[in-house]
């Protein structure tokens, strides 16, 4: 076999590892909070930004990759700041607020929405409506959210509006983590643009009054639980997704995002939490809409006519 063919291979296996990693990152926070209940979403949050980012620009700098580069440009460096501030402080700092208040499986399921502020924001901002699989993927992320929240029974929620409020608030900063650092980020790199976004969100977070709520002890199992969310649930995954992306193409890597709310899923079962049937079936069929849209049908059929024309 060719190192040609064995590139695509080795690119599903980095991204599908770190999709799987960012999805068992929020059930190791699940655990952290049920085990350690002294702990807050706030410390929790506040320690891996630090943590992470300061990792990550001292990577940068033993890569030459100039992590100061950014802070020599005003224009360039609050729009990093703005990625901290608006991205990540939701992205994160909101959803483990839902995990705090629900479990990692549904506040996973709820913040892979975010793709869908994406599509509104694009809409919105360029005039252009969706087309006809982006509004078939809003309706069925519509339908499979509805079911995750109300468990089919319309008289009442089935999540705790505490959880469906930060869940949302989390996708919404998803989508902005997604779109606010795109000019900058083919100039100074992910790990510089995340590194110092991390930072400077990290620090911003004193701003909240439980970032103070540390553990009351610490022992071992602690110890590693937190090492698994700040490097494997964030340094390690940013680096294998990175790699991964060199030689899979965003379809493919859209594909296998979708293993972060399987893992979270699976793995939150696996410790014990209860999920209902329409939780799994809300939380496929929004993976399905997420795909629906994430999967450039038109250059796919194009590619499928190419191939049928060669077989002639």
């Amino acid at each position: 076999m060719t190192e040609e063919k064995r590139a695509p291979l080795s690119g599903i296996i980095l991204a599908a590892v770190a999709a799987t990693g960012w999805g068992l990152s929020g059930v190791a926070a699940g655990v952290i909070f049920d085990r350690y209940p002294a702990i807050s979403p706030a410390w929790l949050t506040q320690l891996r930004m630090i943590l992470a980012g300061v990792i990550l620009l001292i990577g940068s700098g033993m890569l030459h990759q100039r992590p100061f580069a950014v802070l020599h440009h005003r224009r360039d460096a609050l729009q990093v700041a703005y990625y901290g501030w608006f991205g990540l402080i939701p992205a994160q700092y909101f959803y483990f607020i839902a995990v705090h208040d629900g479990n990692a499986s549904v506040a996973t399921i709820l913040q892979y929405l975010g793709l869908f502020f994406v599509v509104f924001y694009t809409a919105v901002r360029f005039r252009q409506l969706p087309g006809r699989a982006e509004w078939i993927g809003i309706i069925v992320a519509v339908v499979g959210t509805v079911l995750i929240v109300t468990h089919g029974r319309f008289n009442g929620l089935a999540v705790s509006t505490s959880v469906l409020f930060w869940g949302m608030l989390s996708a919404v900063g998803s989508a902005a983590y997604t779109l606010i650092p795109k000019r900058v980020l083919p100039i100074y790199g992910t790990m510089n643009c995340t590194g110092w976004g991390l930072i400077v969100s990290g620090l911003t977070m004193f701003i909240f009054p439980s970032v103070t709520q540390g553990p009351t002890h610490v022992d071992l199992p602690l110890i590693g639980l937190l090492l698994f969310v700040v490097l494997i649930g964030t340094v390690v995954t940013l680096f294998l997704f990175n790699a991964g992306l060199k030689v899979i193409s965003a379809t493919t890597a859209s594909l296998l995002d979708s293993l972060e709310p399987l893992s979270a899923a699976v793995f939150s079962v696996w410790l014990g939490v209860s999920l209902t049937g329409f939780d799994i079936i809300g939380g496929i069929l929004i993976i399905l809409a997420v795909l629906l849209i994430s999967i450039d049908f038109d250059r796919l059929r194009d590619r499928i006519r190419r191939n049928d024309r060669g077989d002639e």
